[in-house]
C-alpha cells in the first residue's frame, strides 16, 4: 500500500484531466465524471464530498499540481488515452447507432469496445503497481457514480473490472469505511462491492478495526456482516461478546451471526444475554433463533432473560425473548416465563 500512500491520492483528477462530461448511458441515464475546477482527490476525498465536505479551490489546484509533479514522465498522456477509451460509448464508434441502434451494429461496437479496452487495461497495468492503483481509483469512482445514476449496466461493467484487483480495491474500500466517509448508501454499496470477493476481505477488515475510527469500526463491522462469509464468524463472536467494545459493533456482529445462522454461536449469544447494555441484551434475544443448536441451554437463557427483563420493567427485551422462543419452539405462550420454563422442561421444547 505504500505506493497507493505517495501517489494516488492527489492524481484522480489528473487521470481524467479536462473530462467534464457524461458517458456510457445506459437505459438513458449517463454517468457524469468529475473534472475541472469543481471536483478533485481521490476515492476518499469524494466519499468526503459525499458527506458534505467540500475541499477549496485553491487546495484543488495545490493537489493538481502536486500530482502532475509526482507523475512520472509520459504517464499522465497515457493514462487519459487509456481512460478515454474506457469512457467511449457505441455511439462513439458507430454515430448511426445515436440514432438508429441497429442490435447487429450496437454489438459490433460493444465488442470492438471491449477489445480496446481490454488492450489499453493491458498496457495500463504493465506500467506497475502506481498505474493499478491509479486504474482501481478510477474505476471506484466510476462504479459509484453509476449506482448513483441508475445505470445497472455501467456498475456491472464497473464491478467486472474492479474484481481483477482485490487486494487493491478492499485496501481502498477499508480505508474510507474505517474513516466513515460516504454516508450509509454509499457505505452499503462499497460493502456489496467486497462482498463479491468472498472470504478474502475478512483478515483485511480485521486487521482494519483496530486504526478506524470510532464510526469507522462500526462500519467496518456492518462491511464484516454484509460479506456473509463463515470465515467471518470467529471475529464476529468475539466482537460480540467483547465488553469492552461499543454497544453498536456489538449488536452488529450479533446480526452478523445472525445472517450466517451460525448455530455455533449460542454460547456467545447467550452471554450476550446477561450482558450490562440492554441493546446487546435486546439483539441477542431478537437473533438467538437464527443460531440456536436447538438445545435446551439457549431456549432456558431467554426464558431468564424474559424473566429478569419483566422484573427490571423492559417490556422490550421481555417480548424479543419471546419471538425467539416461538420460532423455536411453535409455541404461542403469551409473556409469562413460568409457563414458558414449564412448557420447555415438560416437552423438551
Amino acid at each position: 500500500m505504500g505506493t497507493l500512500r505517495t501517489l494516488i491520492p492527489l492524481l484522480f483528477a489528473l487521470a481524467v484531466a479536462g473530462c467534464e462530461s457524461t458517458s456510457q448511458e445506459d437505459n438513458g441515464r449517463a454517468v457524469s465524471e468529475p473534472a475541472g475546477q469543481d471536483r478533485s482527490g481521490g476515492l476518499n476525498e469524494m466519499l468526503a464530498r459525499n458527506r458534505g465536505v467540500h475541499a477549496r479551490s485553491g487546495d484543488i489546484r495545490r493537489r493538481r499540481a502536486q500530482g502532475a509533479e509526482n507523475l512520472p514522465a509520459g504517464w499522465r498522456e497515457k493514462i487519459e488515452s487509456w481512460w478515454g477509451v474506457w469512457r467511449q460509448a457505441p455511439q462513439d464508434l458507430d454515430p448511426a447507432l445515436a440514432e438508429s441502434p441497429d442490435q447487429e451494429r450496437l454489438l459490433a461496437a460493444r465488442v470492438e469496445l471491449r477489445r480496446r479496452w481490454v488492450a489499453a487495461r493491458t498496457e495500463w497495468v504493465a506500467l506497475g503497481p502506481s498505474a493499478v492503483n491509479i486504474l482501481v481509483e478510477n474505476l471506484l469512482s466510476w462504479y459509484i457514480r453509476a449506482y448513483d445514476a441508475n445505470a445497472g449496466a455501467e456498475v456491472e461493467r464497473a464491478k467486472l473490472e474492479l474484481g481483477l484487483f482485490p487486494q487493491q480495491v478492499t485496501g481502498y474500500v477499508l480505508e474510507g469505511l474505517g474513516g466513515n466517509l460516504g454516508d450509509s448508501i454509499v457505505r452499503a454499496r462499497l460493502g456489496e462491492l467486497l462482498a463479491g470477493f468472498g472470504d478474502q476481505p475478512v483478515a483485511a477488515i480485521e486487521a482494519a478495526i483496530p486504526a478506524a475510527s470510532k464510526e469507522g469500526q462500526v462500519t467496518l463491522v456492518k462491511t464484516l456482516k454484509q460479506l456473509r462469509s463463515a470465515q467471518a464468524s470467529p471475529l464476529l463472536k468475539r466482537i460480540a461478546r467483547d465488553d469492552g467494545l461499543s454497544w453498536r459493533m456489538r449488536i452488529e456482529a450479533i446480526g452478523g451471526l445472525g445472517k450466517l445462522e451460525d448455530r455455533t454461536a449460542g454460547p456467545v449469544l447467550r452471554a450476550c444475554l446477561r450482558a450490562d447494555d440492554p441493546s446487546v441484551r435486546k439483539f441477542a434475544a431478537l437473533h438467538m433463533h437464527a443460531v440456536t443448536d436447538g438445545g435446551m441451554a439457549d431456549k432456558e437463557a431467554l426464558v431468564d432473560a424474559m424473566a429478569a427483563a419483566q422484573e427490571a420493567g423492559d417490556t422490550a427485551l421481555a417480548n424479543a425473548c419471546r419471538s425467539s422462543l416461538v420460532v423455536m419452539t411453535g409455541r404461542r405462550i403469551r409473556l409469562d416465563p413460568g409457563r414458558w420454563r414449564a412448557a420447555i422442561r415438560a416437552g423438551g421444547n
